[in-house]
């Protein structure tokens, strides 16, 4: 198994999914990514609610989204995959993001809890009223379509502009982001709930639940329950940042200057 990086053009997720595995005829994998990353992490950047966009934007800074796209990609080799053709994205790949992310340490995967929660809470917002599922199912048909125009595979400032000029595109781009944030807040939270150490509860996860056609409905479906029966305030994230937020974000920043990146602005897609 080794990383390459690819260029857009060719590389299976373009620039909207920008690391992705693919395996060799000979039965080796190669983690393909794209040099840039800034189309993902503008358009996450742009699902995540106000009140957390300062944090969401100082954990982009460090770096670490791009190793946690790499790493789940290694992750996902050793799991254990549902029948063909039930494979979600936003549903089985969230616990991939979730795995990657407990690796980077306890207050690491606090920030990144509240951030995904933030995002997920926007995506039930615009949705307020409608099925989950039915919500879910369109994000998930909105990136494949995504994945199909050619435009999806142009380097990251030629995407951009893209789905800056392309309301349709942007819409579903953002909607599966948020869709994806959404699960990957519902794994953590069941994490979390499990009490058990985070090593633990993965492996048992990969190996015995991941498999499972349904997997994460009920822990996003509980998740999305509690969520939106906040008051509006809790939802909006009132009350800003935590102290243990703002330090984590800060030890985050201290070590982002070897990572390449896009530096990632929110304001480059319009709402």
């Amino acid at each position: 198994m080794r990383a390459e990086r690819v260029r857009d053009e060719v590389a299976r997720g373009g620039s909207l999914i920008p690391a992705w595995p693919v395996r060799q005829p000979d039965g080796s994998v190669v983690i393909e990514h794209v040099a840039d990353w800034g189309t993902l992490l503008t358009g996450w950047l742009t699902c995540v609610g106000e009140q957390q966009r300062g944090l969401a934007q100082d954990l982009v800074d460090s770096g670490q989204r791009i190793w946690i796209g790499i790493a789940n990609d290694v992750l996902q080799l050793f799991a254990t995959d549902p029948p063909a053709d039930t494979y979600s994205m936003i549903r089985h790949h969230a616990l991939m993001l979730a795995a990657a992310t407990t690796w980077l340490g306890a207050e690491a995967t606090r920030a990144w809890a509240n951030v995904h929660a933030s995002a997920g809470r926007e995506f039930l917002r615009r949705h307020a009223g409608e099925s989950l599922w039915i919500a879910v199912d369109a994000a998930e048909r909105g990136l494949s379509a995504l994945l199909l125009d050619s435009r999806s595979r142009q380097p990251a400032r030629l995407a951009l502009g893209w789905l800056d000029s392309d309301a349709d595109a942007r819409a579903r781009y953002i909607d599966y982001l948020a869709a994806a944030s959404l699960g990957v807040a519902a794994v953590l939270d069941a994490l979390q709930a499990s009490g058990q150490p985070d090593e633990i509860w993965v492996t048992q996860a990969v190996v015995n639940l991941h498999a499972d056609p349904a997997f994460n409905r009920g822990w996003m479906e509980g998740w999305s329950s509690r969520a939106s029966a906040l008051p509006s305030a809790a939802l909006a994230g009132a009350g800003g940042r935590s102290q243990s937020a703002e330090t984590t974000a800060r030890r985050c920043a201290e070590h982002a200057a070897s990572s390449r990146r896009s530096k990632a602005d929110p304001g480059t897609f319009r709402q």
